[in-house]
């Protein structure tokens, strides 16, 4: 087991120190007998001159480097976290998890006995948490016991309120954890803590009836607040909603009395409250004075609880879309922004990056058209335009139908880099300072920059990308019209912020979508198994397909194929024809018949008895020839060839990696623990240089840093970036793992098992011949001993040799850098078994550790 606080250590990471248990908790103890193999020899412990550490096989002491003495004996485990030594104890059944634990002073002073089943620092409450037999108490950082061990939970490693809520049986209270007072008795059935005050309440008889009573830290009842059935909390100015008045706790003092409104809710994050008087609505601020007096219909805050300006949506005479009303605008001091005029307005917050300022502005609807207007009440695009739907490109860029036609506009700036002229446009790149798009007219494409430039003319009958170099900051692309194929590089001039285009190689083969099931998506996203697989007699090469682009007869660079599925499915791309206008790609129901089979032209959630029930105009028959052909005369009315011969199923690996995998160098722990050196180094070497610059990176930097461990040209680069972001809180993604946890997770896994060459469904990184390495992780070895059969929702069964399965087992992919591994993807299998680990770990720290040990992954 290699030692995780070193690693930490290496990394410079800022750990507080309650972090940096839960890290340890995460990912295992240092085990001494590992960690100092000679055990002939002492060994200090961290270069800590007072205490010496002193091998016996599978346990040590802990000796006073002066005297000699034994300070601990039977010692399993250590963890220095900041002054203190953290010391785990047992006998030889024991694990660090099952261990006693108790906590040494950096001078080899005991504060804490190893006595204990767990043991929490909590510096910001000058306390340790301690549990024993499933019960937890307080004991102060100089060892003094503050509360009783009674408890069934206190407060979990990051608190840092200086009151804390208990729980003993089905009851809470809560304590000062600085002296062990109790301020609220163990008598409520839900505790909020806010502002130094304990907000007790009792269910009479549920939750949605409540009883609240408010104590201050010194355990007074605040004034006027006991058994309460209404109590609100206005944050920001620090007061108490109870009932129909207002009060600031501090002082006792009654800012609103109860007679003047039915009704008081405060804003979150402002110093102003939405009040009902009868059926109609007005606005206060925290002085009690009026700011819109109660005569409207409706008042609701667009935006409440943001660090910015807060809008107010204003309806005076009735409520909008079912009561017919208009709404406009009003700010927090009920100042009116745009007139209720409209039908509909929304708020739409733009935040690009982390860094940048956080713009608004309306999205308005009147009469079923829309438009947009400023955070002053001025318009920015008038409302116009039959549909504004929001592209994923930082939430001001819309895609914009007017009078039939589409464009491209921003509803931020009032910019349309693409005019409403074209059938559709459709993103080709996304980010939102390089965005492009590709327009089309009359079957006919062409791309567009975000600034409006004009890169290919609207008359290639496809464009398609083959590679993408995040490095050069290039996408290589395959153009067809009616000259034949051509390539093209694309590359973002940074001097120029702008795209360039120049020419590029490229070969048939790779101008088409080579993706697993040919890339039809819905195949791609539901990966059926495929077993049976047809193409149109005249388009059974990349070359024929090429030229039925150049001619105008396709209107994608795909294999236009048919798919039948095991589950009776038909995965299609009938609407690559260009004399097809009913949109029919995707999956259809397949019905059995007499020398062939049928596809309905509805649903696919139909069941087995549509077969019988839909119309002859609502299906197609094709006949099985006794070549194994088929033929379908009802396709030829709807545009779709009628003559089929069998082709397939396509290989999901492509032929040029059929070498590189006879050529692997398999299961290799060294090849392994090689690249697992240079990742570690890497992600350590990355991190200074996010910290050093204001916790940003831009991709020459990244790209410098990590190429030596990770493929730049793969999954791995985003995988790892949205990790630093996760870890510097610039990402809220329960799914992806922090950078520091994903190491650790490397760090204590074990390769288990070659899965053979990963099935790419993405042709941007089909040449990279990805290795899937299925890895074990101890954390799901334990949950299986204990009885869980699907761990983190996996089967947990490692797939024989060479043997790729979904949800089986947890894995990395990898590929061979001469004679190196270097990261190319992390799976989802793999995310989701990191992420059950740590939710099931924080879960362990309120458990009894025999039944519930925390566990490394």
């Amino acid at each position: 087991m290699r030692q995780i606080l070193q690693t930490a250590r290496s990394l410079g990471s800022p750990l507080a120190h309650s972090s940096l248990v839960v890290l340890l908790l995460a990912v295992g103890s240092i085990l001494l007998s590992t960690a100092y193999a000679d055990a002939d020899s002492p060994h200090y412990l961290y270069d800590n001159d007072a205490m010496t550490v002193r091998s016996l096989g599978d346990h040590a002491q802990i000796l006073d480097t002066e005297t000699g003495e034994i300070i601990a004996d039977h010692v399993l485990a250590t963890n220095r976290i900041d002054d203190w030594v953290l010391v785990y104890t047992g006998d030889g059944s024991d694990t660090p998890y099952t261990a006693k634990k108790g906590i040494l002073s950096s001078k080899g002073r005991w504060i804490l006995e190893p006595v204990y089943d767990g043991v929490d620092i909590k510096r910001d409450s000058d306390a340790f948490v301690v549990e024993r037999e499933g019960h937890y108490g307080v004991v102060g950082l100089d060892g003094v016991q503050r509360t009783p061990i009674e408890y069934n939970r206190l407060p979990g490693l990051l608190s840092s309120d200086d009151l804390w809520i208990a729980e003993r049986g089905n009851k809470k209270g809560v304590i000062n954890p600085r002296n062990g007072d109790m301020v609220a008795p163990m008598d409520y059935d839900d505790i909020q803590i806010w502002n130094g005050l304990a907000l007790a309440s009792t269910f009479e008889p549920d939750r949605d009836h409540r009883r609240t009573t408010v104590y201050n830290a010194r355990g007074d009842i605040v004034a006027g607040v006991e058994r309460e059935t209404d109590v609100k909390i206005w944050r920001e100015p620090k007061l108490l909603v109870v009932g129909q008045r207002v009060l600031d706790p501090a002082t006792g003092e009654s800012i609103l009395p109860g007679d003047r409104y039915d009704e008081i809710d405060p804003i979150e994050g402002s110093d102003a409250a939405i009040v009902k008087l009868g059926d109609k609505m007005g606005l206060i601020g925290a002085d009690g004075h009026e700011r819109i007096a109660p005569t409207y219909a409706l008042i609701y805050p667009l935006n409440a609880g943001e660090p910015a300006d807060i809008y107010l949506r204003v309806a005076p005479d009735a409520w909008p879309d079912g009561g017919g009303g208009k709404v406009g605008v009003a700010d927090i001091d009920g100042r009116e922004i745009i007139p209720a005029e409209w039908d509909g307005l929304d708020l739409i917050t733009v935040k690009r990056w982390e860094g940048d300022p956080t713009q608004h502005f309306f999205y308005t609807r009147r009469d079923h058209h829309f438009g947009s207007i400023d955070t002053k009440g001025d318009t920015i695009l008038p409302a116009d335009f039959d549909s504004a739907r929001r592209l994923s490109n930082a939430g001001q860029m819309y895609r914009v139908i007017r009078d039939g036609k589409t464009g491209i506009c921003s509803l931020l700036t009032g910019e349309c880099p693409v005019e409403t002229a074209f059938d559709a446009v459709n993103v080709f790149e996304d980010d939102y300072r390089r965005a492009l798009f590709d327009v089309v007219k009359v079957d006919h494409h062409g791309l567009i920059t975000q600034s409006g430039k004009t890169l290919i003319p609207v008359e290639a009958g496809a464009i398609r990308r083959i590679a993408t170099d995040t490095q050069a900051s290039s996408v290589r692309i395959a153009i067809v019209d009616a000259e034949g194929l051509r390539g093209a590089l694309l590359t973002y001039d940074e001097a120029a912020a702008n795209w360039q285009l120049s020419s590029a190689d490229v070969s048939t083969d790779e101008a088409l979508e080579r993706g697993a099931y040919d890339g039809q998506f819905s195949a791609q996203q539901y990966q059926p198994t495929i077993t049976a697989r047809y193409l149109p007699k005249d388009y059974t090469n990349a070359e024929a397909v090429v030229k039925g682009v150049s001619d105008g007869n396709l209107r994608e660079l795909v294999y236009p194929s048919l798919q039948l599925s095991s589950d009776e499915k038909a995965y299609a791309f009938f609407n690559a024809f260009k004399g097809m206008d009913q949109a029919l790609n995707g999956s259809l129901p397949v019905c059995p018949s007499d020398g062939g089979f049928d596809i309905l032209l509805i649903s696919p959630q139909y069941n087995d008895a549509s077969c019988a029930l839909i119309e002859s105009d609502e299906r197609l028959h094709f006949a099985r020839g006794k070549d194994g052909s088929l033929h379908c005369a009802a396709c030829a009315v709807r545009g779709i060839p009628t003559d089929w011969v069998e082709r397939g199923p396509e290989p999901e690996v492509p032929d040029h990696c059929a070498t590189a995998a006879s050529d692997s160098l398999g299961m290799d722990q060294a090849l392994y623990d090689n690249w697992l050196q240079r990742f570690a180094r890497d992600i350590a070497s990355l991190q200074k240089a996010f910290k050093e610059n204001d916790n940003w990176i831009d991709d020459a930097d990244f790209s410098r840093i990590m190429r030596s461990s990770i493929d730049m040209e793969t999954r791995a680069p985003h995988n790892v970036a949205r990790g630093l972001m996760k870890s510097a809180g610039q990402l809220d993604s329960p799914n992806t793992p922090d950078i520091e946890t994903l190491l650790a997770t490397f760090e204590h896994a074990e390769p288990a098992g070659y899965g053979g060459m990963f099935p790419e469904t993405q042709s941007q990184y089909q040449n990279k011949c990805q290795q899937v390495w299925y890895l074990r992780l101890p954390a799901l070895e334990d949950a299986i001993n204990a009885g869980d059969d699907h761990p983190a929702g996996l089967d947990y069964s490692l797939p024989s040799e060479g043997i790729f399965e979904r949800q089986a087992y947890p894995y990395a992919l990898f590929a061979m850098s001469g004679d190196r591994l270097r990261l190319t993807g992390i799976s989802r299998e793999l995310a989701a078994a990191i992420r059950w680990i740590a939710e099931t770990t924080n879960d362990a720290t309120h458990a009894d550790a025999k039944d519930n040990p925390p566990t490394s992954p």
